[in-house]
């Protein structure tokens, strides 16, 4: 397996592999993390050592490569003249010395890393073989989940805000964890309080007992409740007018956690 194939997740986004690096390649460790049952916390740091995983197999793998270029012979540098005369570079020729210098640049750990795939461990000046690369971070900081994430630069980690890439994978995670779209009766369930629910149904008919759920949040002929849709949002934004509910719960319903204990 080579480090493109690296997916962090599963099943629809339902499961987080555990990667790691056994006899250099990669695997995975052990089960999966239920994304649906895990902390956060615990998955952006399993996410954050997948990258690393990742980073390290992805050099390995370039290293693999540029090895194989450089054992061919030196392209031409030129591939003769062009119709003005002047020489055309060979882009073989910039390949190979890229190749080159990754080749001569690579550092003690990188080379016992691809050593270790192959079990043919180089000598270091001792003249003793250097031991198997063996895959042992150390855990990553507590992070922000959806926030933040880590970098391993080979000795520590370093904290910094996800990218845009990031961020929409870890709101991918958290729609299986937390849907989008469900039944207005598990929206009850779900995301609102019982305080808040009663004071919904008591302001809609205090003397009927209060229409249905359905009949506020779900748009004609559909079944479900959609998070994302205008409806709900002016619904939400309607108790909030009316004071039952608080704009800051109105945001948190969005996001389709439920309350905070």
């Amino acid at each position: 397996m080579r480090a493109i194939d690296m997916a962090d997740s599963y099943r629809a986004g339902r499961y987080v592999n555990v990667w790691t690096l056994v006899g250099g390649w990669p695997r995975c460790h052990g089960g999966p993390m239920d994304v649906t049952t895990v902390d956060q916390p615990v998955i952006a740091r399993q996410l954050a050592i997948n990258a690393a995983v990742r980073a390290l197999a992805a050099a390995a793998d370039a290293y693999e490569a540029a090895a194989h270029l450089t054992a061919r012979p030196c392209p031409p540098v030129t591939l003769g003249a062009g119709p003005d005369g002047a020489a055309v570079p060979n882009p073989a020729f910039q390949a190979w010395t890229d190749a080159l210098a990754l080749v001569s640049g690579a550092g003690r750990d990188l080379l016992c890393l691809v050593a270790t795939r192959g079990a043919d461990y180089p000598r270091g000046d001792d003249g003793q073989p250097i031991a198997a690369y063996v895959m042992d971070l150390p855990p990553p900081p507590t992070l922000t989940p959806g926030a933040e994430t880590a970098d391993w630069d080979g000795t520590a980690w370093t904290v910094r805000p996800v990218t845009a890439d990031e961020a929409v994978a870890w709101r991918a995670l958290m729609a299986v964890r937390y849907p989008r779209r469900m039944s207005a009766s598990d929206l009850v369930v779900r995301l609102l309080t019982g305080a808040e629910w009663l004071a919904i149904v008591a302001d809609a008919h205090p003397s009927e007992g209060g229409a249905s759920l359905a009949a506020l949040l779900l748009g004609a002929g559909t079944q479900y409740v959609d998070l994302d849709a205008e409806r709900t949002a002016a619904q939400l934004r309607a108790w909030v007018d009316r004071g039952l509910i608080t704009p800051d719960r109105m945001a948190w319903i969005l996001t389709g956690q439920p309350p905070a204990e």
